[in-house]
This record gives C-alpha cells, sequence and structure tokens, in this order.
C-alpha cells in the first residue's frame, strides 16, 4: 500500500477516527507537552520517538508559539486552577546555547499563557522563594528524581517518574502498538504500515564482549519479521534495523545494521557509541528497531518531521535536516539543521512561517502523534504509581 492510499484511507474514516481519539484523550490524561519524531517512506511512516521533556522550542513557527501559550493556559487552569506562578526544572546544559534559546522561548510562551516563570538549572534551588504552585519538568530526569523534589508538594508535570532513569521505549511502543493496531483496524490497514517492528534486548556489553549473541539474535529476529513484512506489502527494499538506547534521548548511542554478522564487525569507536549515554554514562539495555527510510528531502538533502503538541493539541514543528547523512541514517546527529513548520500555512504563507508538504499526509503526522500522546498519558500513568510521592 503507497503513502496515499493510506492518506485516503484516513480521509474516508475521518469522523470515526476523530471521534475515536477524542475519546482517547476524555479518558487519558495526555502530557502536557511532547516531542514526536515521524519517519515516512513510500509506502509507510511511524512515530519512531517520542519525548516527553521536549527541548526544541526555539525551532517552532511564531504561530505555533502563540497556539501554544493558548493551549498551555487552557490545559493549566483547567487542570491546576489556582496556580499563578510557574518554575520550569531545566537541563543542566548551560554552555549549550541552543538549549538556552530553547529555554527563553518556552519561558515566552509561559508568560504570554498569563503565568509567572521562573527557570533553575541548579536543583538546590528547586523550590525555592519566590515558591512556585507548579514545576515544569524540562529535565529528563536521566539521573533519577533530584533529592529536593522526592515527596515534595508541589505539583510536577509531567511526573518525573517518566524521566529517563525509570522510563523504557520498549515499554511506550508497547503501550502504543494496540492502539494503533485498532486503528488500523478502523480505517481497514495493516498496522504495521503505520508502526515499527522492535524488540528489546538487555545485559549487553559489545565492549566486554558481553551478550553479542543476543543482540545478534535480536536484529536477526527483527529482520526477518521486517522481510516478511516487505514480502507481504510488495516491497522492494533491503530491510535495516536501528540499535539505540532503550532509555536516553539527544540520539546517543545509535547504529544501523542490514544484517546481524553485521553486529561482530563493528569496531571499538561503534561499540563506545553505541553505548553512550546522557552524562558520560553506558547503557547496556537496547531497543532493536525497525529502520525506515525517509523520503523526505529538502534542498537535496534527507529530512523527518517533529511534531510539538501541548497536551496533545498540534502546535507545529520542524523538520530535521541533515546534509552528510543518507536516507536510512539516523539524522539526530551532530551537523543537523532545522526548518520551521507552521501549523497556520495555508492562512500566513510567508518565508518566515517555514515550509509545510502535504496538509493530507499531515492530518495523518498529527493523528499518529495523538496516538502516541495517549500511549505516553497511559505510560506515564503506570511508571508514576511506581512511586506515588515522587509523581
Amino acid at each position: 500500500m503507497a503513502l496515499e492510499h493510506i492518506t485516503q484511507a484516513v480521509a474516508k474514516h475521518g469522523v470515526d477516527v476523530e471521534s475515536w481519539l477524542c475519546g482517547l484523550e476524555r479518558d487519558t490524561p495526555v502530557p502536557i507537552y511532547s516531542s514526536l519524531d515521524i519517519r515516512a517512506f513510500s509506502s509507510k511512516l511511524a512515530v519512531v520517538d517520542t519525548n516527553l521533556f521536549p527541548a526544541g522550542f526555539n525551532n517552532l513557527c511564531e504561530h505555533g508559539l502563540a497556539d501554544g501559550a493558548r493551549y498551555f493556559g487552557e490545559a493549566i487552569r483547567k487542570e491546576h486552577p489556582s496556580v499563578r506562578r510557574i518554575q520550569v526544572f531545566a537541563e543542566a546544559h548551560t554552555r549549550n546555547p541552543f538549549y538556552m534559546e530553547h529555554l527563553a522561548r518556552l519561558q515566552e510562551l509561559i508568560e504570554n499563557a498569563g503565568f509567572e516563570v521562573s527557570v533553575v538549572q541548579d536543583v538546590e534551588k528547586l523550590g525555592q522563594s519566590p515558591p512556585p504552585d507548579l514545576i515544569l519538568a524540562n529535565n529528563d530526569a536521566s539521573a533519577g528524581v533530584p533529592e529536593p523534589l522526592q515527596n515534595t508538594e508541589i505539583p510536577i508535570i509531567p511526573s518525573l517518574q517518566a524521566g529517563w532513569h525509570a522510563r523504557l521505549k520498549s515499554q511506550h511502543f508497547a503501550f502504543a502498538q494496540p492502539l494503533l493496531e485498532h486503528f488500523g483496524a478502523l480505517i481497514g490497514m495493516d498496522p504495521w504500515l503505520v508502526s515499527t517492528v522492535h524488540t528489546s534486548v538487555e545485559g549487553v556489553d559489545l565492549v566486554a564482549r558481553k551478550g553479542v549473541q543476543a543482540l545478534q539474535d535480536a536484529v536477526a529476529g527483527t529482520l526477518e519479521r521486517i522481510e516478511g513484512k516487505y514480502r507481504e506489502h510488495n516491497i522492494d527494499h533491503k530491510p535495516y534495523v536501528f540499535a539505540k538506547s532503550d532509555s536516553g534521548t539527544y540520539g546517543m548511542g545509535i547504529l544501523h545494521f542490514e544484517s546481524p554478522e553485521e553486529v561482530v564487525a563493528i569496531g571499538r569507536r561503534a561499540k563506545n557509541k553505541l553505548h553512550s549515554a546522557k552524562g558520560g554514562g553506558t547503557t547496556h539495555r537496547f531497543l532493536v528497531q525497525e529502520g525506515i527510510p525517509t523520503n523526505c528531502r529538502m534542498m537535496g538533502s534527507p529530512c523527518e518531521v517533529c511534531v510539538y503538541q501541548i497536551q496533545n493539541r498540534f502546535i507545529g514543528g520542524f523538520y530535521r535536516k541533515h546534509e552528510k547523512k543518507d536516507e536510512k541514517q539516523s539524522l539526530n546527529s551532530p551537523g543537523m539543521s532545522f526548518h520551521k513548520m507552521c501549523p497556520h500555512r495555508n492562512t500566513y504563507n510567508s518565508p518566515g512561517c517555514g515550509c509545510h508538504g502535504d496538509c493530507n499526509v499531515f492530518d495523518l503526522y498529527r493523528i499518529l502523534s495523538r496516538i502516541a500522546g495517549v500511549a505516553a498519558g497511559r505510560e506515564i500513568e503506570e511508571l508514576a504509581e511506581v512511586n506515588p510521592s515522587c509523581a
């Protein structure tokens, strides 16, 4: 099935899809914000990563940021009506100018929503004078929940129990899969066309030669499943997979394999890259995920879509482009550039609003992003139940 056939099926069943999604969003406390990485090929597309503590607000169109301020204000006043002061718990990237620019845009968005806002990067200053009514986490808590926020009575959103110290990408996709299967049944389509084949493997240390066979087997099994789907849908393309940390972000620790033999053939530098984690740590649990080549190109270079949401409401996003990568590789790496995507492109239609592709495909992007948001909401609920005092 070509991508255009998927969009046609969605358009045909649009009323049913919207009713289903609205019902899910009424019953599920979706994240206050999220960003989604989407890869689209000629015959399928899927959300391949869901970030619950998104950076990158500096790459959003001004009209998307205006929408974001309105949606954020509505969400906070509905769920936390007494909130006046909000403190943003940020990453400690003091030397990263792009992240600082992101924080400035995020602060402006919250101020434009009508709240007093402060930004804190030092964990020792969290919750201090003037005490906030609400803490907005923009720190993925890879190292765990900071001591000052353990057992605090100040509400924290999203829950830091959904930080990368506890969250697994494989778990997120496990929550998403039944939703995608229902979506596929709703429009009469194989859900594989909007999802990825994946598995996880732990106890791997390629440098120490531990767990190599387990990773090889995971790669082989995943490739075999993809090949079966390619045959079923008459796709003439060589399958491949990404192996990446099952927790964490920033594009760290990602390699792609087209055969299980490549696992044992990689050099020491690649092994170290695969195990690298945020803050200089290491990872030994991996997600082996179907690779989707991107057929999206901008100025001759491959790119991919990143969608941003405030409580599952679309506020635009950007195209991530990389001039030195090909359509199979991860584009989330040094050398990437960003090109804004206006949520109101047809209204403003100015160069400063960035670019916007086929509106039918973007409807599908938004639907898949909302499904991922619902899956993330269910995921957060389960993780918060593990230790509600830190939720």
